[in-house]
């Protein structure tokens, strides 16, 4: 390879390397075989983004050649002609902005259902995303958020407070419903309502802190 691209071969020696199929370039092979298979990983149905540590059926560590397409990237490295087969692929470059992105528009879901966007942290969706961890995690890490992620947030009325803890009106919602099916409000302190929501805590945390003269009504 390093004569060849010395042109130090001549063409006969270029000839019979030919009809052994020899690979003159190993870096754009290398590539070459990645997007092959990680097409027909898209194909069967697989996901756009891995683990560092994935290995497809076929032996393929398609995980790291992702990774390292992302360096690449990162790096300057990658050419416009190589990205954009990877973009016409719908390939992930930003994996923290891809994720926030999908959890986000489940957030927007459960929002445009729900009326509020209180995630009971056990919860979820239909899709199989944890939404309420997310959203958990989340709550202590706003301050690091760019304006346009607060912007996209407040949009749906989320805010930093513990998930069902301060969130009164939520709760209140939750045991006027229990209110008209049971005709009381003395919640059993183990009863969890069907959105995952510990309202049995709730309201021990509501009594106890009526008892200690700690109760806010936020």
């Amino acid at each position: 390879r390093t004569y060849f691209k010395k042109n130090k071969l001549n063409e006969k020696q270029i000839a019979k390397l030919d009809g052994l199929s020899f690979v003159w370039d190993a870096e754009d092979e290398r590539f070459q075989q990645g997007i092959s298979q990680f097409k027909k990983n898209l194909l069967n149905g697989g996901l756009p983004n891995y683990p560092k540590e994935h290995v497809d059926k076929d032996g393929f560590h398609l995980g790291m050649w992702i990774h390292m397409r992302r360096g690449d990237f990162k790096l300057g490295r990658l050419s416009e002609q190589r990205k954009a087969e990877l973009d016409e692929l719908g390939f992930i470059w930003d994996v923290n902005e891809h994720i926030f992105q999908t959890a986000f528009f489940s957030l927007q879901k459960f929002f445009n259902d729900k009326g509020h966007s209180s995630v009971p942290v056990k919860y979820v969706d239909e899709n199989g995303f944890n939404l309420g961890g997310w959203t958990s995690h989340l709550k202590r890490k706003l301050k690091s958020l760019d304006q346009e992620k607060l912007r996209l947030l407040a949009s749906v009325n989320f805010n930093e407070n513990p998930v069902f803890e301060e969130d009164f009106d939520y709760a209140i919602q939750l045991l006027e419903k229990y209110y008209k099916e049971h005709g009381h409000s003395d919640v059993p302190v183990a009863h969890v309502c069907e959105d995952g929501t510990k309202l049995g805590q709730w309201c021990a945390t509501r009594r106890k802190n009526y008892s200690r003269g700690t109760t806010t009504f936020n």
